[in-house]
């Protein structure tokens, strides 16, 4: 009875945060797939250069399974930010965008570390591949400045309306 009772909160859960993430599902099995793909490469270039060290290849999975609650806490951001304006009655007028924003930023990160890895294992990576990946993470992060900005000038322009 315990069991099933384990399996139905979880299965509830699972669904519940599913059908709230339905968009940020394919992004985030794109990430899943690109941090196990980095963590092979960064595994073989380590096997390769002699450092290889079972420490090391742990730690690199725990930072990977910290991405995962990163974006967890984005969409969790997301949630509160939306959901809590409403609630109180104003229109922020804005989507939900930070775990879209998180998810796209460690996918471009993930991106920029395969590379590294293969380049460092010796095969040949063309430039401008490598520096469309660095402009991405620049204008994601870039990105992610205007939207604070944009959203500091709603939150005085909304303040400004209840005065």
């Amino acid at each position: 009875m315990k069991t099933n009772l384990t399996k139905f909160t979880l299965s509830v859960a699972f669904a519940s945060i599913g059908s709230m993430c339905k968009e940020l599902a394919v992004p985030f099995v794109v990430l899943c797939v690109l941090m196990l793909a980095d963590y092979i490469t960064g595994m073989v270039k380590s096997w390769q250069l002699g450092t290889l060290c079972s420490r090391t290849g742990i730690k690199g999975f725990i930072k990977k399974l910290c991405y995962g609650l990163a974006v967890v806490a984005a969409i969790g951001i997301d949630y509160v930010i939306v959901i809590a304006s409403s609630k109180l009655g104003y229109d922020i007028g804005i989507q939900p965008f930070f775990g879209w924003l998180c998810t796209a930023w460690l996918i471009i990160n993930e991106c920029i570390s395969i590379l590294e890895n293969l380049s460092a294992m010796g095969v040949p990576m063309p430039a401008f591949l490598v520096k469309a990946a660095k402009k991405l993470k620049n204008n994601v992060e870039s990105a992610a400045d205007n939207a604070k900005e944009s959203d500091e000038n709603k939150e005085r322009e909304n303040e400004n309306k209840r005065l």
